[in-house]
């Protein structure tokens, strides 16, 4: 599955601060970007992710001159053990990019990057979002000879998705307005749209993201 990246980059000072958007679905890895940019080697730097949480920071991942998480360091939060790679060949390259495996809606949110051997220490933030894999569920309501009433539900999607009905010819067919709840970190929508006879009489419900 392809991963969506915006980049937004400010500078202050001497230290860099990179801000960029990774969005993948869920079930999907997640690359994290981060690099000093000079392609000067990190195998003897210390560099730290860390995510943003309602309790704190999390440890994500941690390299310390050839130990990491998982090699001989403790501490890592249990969310991500046995989760989170990094990029062992580019550290050469100053590459310190992480992947996250089979990404769950619950990693979404800020991360950072930090390098504490600058003074400054440099740091870089990744907002990643993790969209559920949408599946939406028709059903017909009613049948009467004005039309038939449909019914298009999508429940514990993350983020909020858009329904549209639509024709066989991609017409997009008048709907009530969406009923909207929100269910934990997920929303349900559901979409109820009256049809007519049509050329083909095939309708298709649309979630969007």
């Amino acid at each position: 599955m392809d991963q969506t990246v915006l980049l937004l980059l400010t500078v202050s000072g001497i230290t860099a601060s990179m801000s960029e958007i990774v969005v993948v679905e869920e079930g999907s890895d997640a690359t994290l970007p981060c690099s000093l940019g000079n392609n000067d080697s990190i195998e003897q730097k210390v560099f730290d992710w860390k995510k943003d949480g309602q309790e704190g920071r999390q440890e994500v991942f941690i390299y310390a001159r050839g130990d990491y998480y998982g090699k001989g360091m403790d501490g890592q939060d249990q969310q991500f053990r046995g989760r989170v790679f990094h990029f062992a060949e580019e550290l050469k390259n100053g590459n310190a990019s992480i992947t996250i495996r089979d990404t769950i809606v619950a990693d979404s949110g800020n991360y950072t990057c930090i390098f504490p051997d600058f003074d400054p220490h440099r740091k870089y933030y990744v907002w990643l979002t993790v969209r559920t894999v949408l599946k939406p569920q028709i059903r017909i309501l009613n049948a009467t000879e004005d039309g038939v009433q449909l019914l298009c539900e999508v429940r514990d999607a993350f983020p909020e998705p858009s329904l549209e009905w639509r024709d066989s010819d991609g017409n997009v067919s008048s709907a009530t307005e969406p009923l909207v709840s929100k269910e934990g970190k997920g929303f349900s929508v559901s979409l109820i749209a009256t049809v007519t006879r049509t050329r083909t009489n095939r309708f298709q419900c649309v979630a969007t993201q």
